[in-house]
Order: structure tokens, then C-alpha cells, then sequence
């Protein structure tokens, strides 16, 4: 029997990470919410887990469910996407015994999402940055482009809200 790996997230990258264990000889589970995802229809996916919610303690709810109902445990979870990484670094503690994370401890990954972390580890290996500062009021924003020079990138500390919209801005005036 080969084994079995849930890989979580339906992102682009999600549909390499299913044929790559699926040529390596995985089971690959795809986990999908509601509506349908694309990567579903690879010819990799040997199954699809379905969950119904958005909502953070139903999907480590129907999670848990899903993994205690395997036969064999424990199972493999491969995490794909900054989304559902942060999200299952938060509980891995919850799942131990019932399946093993692909990923990074949970430490890296917090400090691999967090911008002013990463800002401040590239300052500490000495590798070039383009003049960085953390949060501030719009007055002093201001201040700092103009002293900066345009264009200037605004973002926020981390991928998971935008800045009007998109990811980040590029402002040339």
C-alpha cells in the first residue's frame, strides 16, 4: 500500500507538489474546500477531502476527524502556500500522533513570514537592503519618501492583508 500525504492549499504551485509525490509513488490526497480546484483533476490525485469551512477551528475540527479516520498513522501533511503553512504552524501540537507536517518548524516559518524579522536578519548578514521602515503615521511616510526618492514600495508586515487591494504598492510620486 503506498502512503498517504494530504497536501493542503490549492494554490499554482499546489498542482508540482502533487505530481511530484505522485510520481514518486505517494497516495496523494487533495484538500480542497467546497468549490472545486483544479488541481483535483491531475492525474496524480488519487483522492480529494473535501472540507467545508473558511473558518479556522471547523477545519481543524474536520481535520482532526479526517485524520483520526485514516487506517494508517500517522499520516502525511504537506502544507502548501503561506496561508495553510502559518495556519497549521499554529496547531501543530494538536495533530501530533495523528499525522507528521512537511514543512519548517513552526519558529521559521513565523519568522519567514514576518517582514521586519527577515529585514532584520538580512541587515545582520550583511546583505544589501534597500532602506526599510517599519510602521509610521502618514506624515512621517511622507517625510521618508521624500527623503528615500520615489519610486517607494508599501507593504504591509506580512502577505495576509494588502495595501488597497493588492499585495503591495509601487508609488511614483
Amino acid at each position: 500500500m503506498r502512503e498517504k500525504i494530504l497536501v493542503a492549499g490549492n494554490f499554482r504551485q499546489t498542482i508540482t507538489v502533487v505530481r511530484s509525490l505522485g510520481r514518486a509513488g505517494y497516495h496523494v490526497v487533495v484538500g480542497r474546500q467546497d468549490v472545486k480546484a483544479f488541481t483535483e483533476w491531475s492525474r496524480y490525485t488519487a483522492e480529494v477531502w473535501p472540507y467545508a469551512s473558511e473558518n479556522r477551528e471547523a477545519f481543524f475540527d474536520q481535520l482532526e476527524h479526517y485524520l483520526k479516520a485514516q487506517e494508517r498513522k500517522p499520516l502525511l501533511v504537506f502544507p502548501v502556500g503561506e496561508f495553510s503553512l502559518e495556519r497549521l504552524a499554529r496547531v501543530e501540537q494538536r495533530f501530533k500522533g495523528l499525522a507528521t507536517f512537511v514543512m519548517p518548524d513552526p519558529g521559521t516559518i513565523f519568522r519567514c513570514l514576518d517582514k521586519r524579522a527577515i529585514f532584520s536578519l538580512t541587515e545582520e548578514l550583511q546583505i544589501p537592503l534597500p532602506p526599510t521602515e517599519g510602521q509610521m503615521s502618514r506624515a512621517v511616510w511622507r517625510q521618508k519618501a521624500k527623503a528615500f526618492g520615489y519610486p517607494v514600495i508599501v507593504k504591509r508586515n506580512n502577505s495576509f492583508m494588502g495595501v488597497l487591494g493588492e499585495k503591495a504598492r509601487k508609488l511614483a510620486t
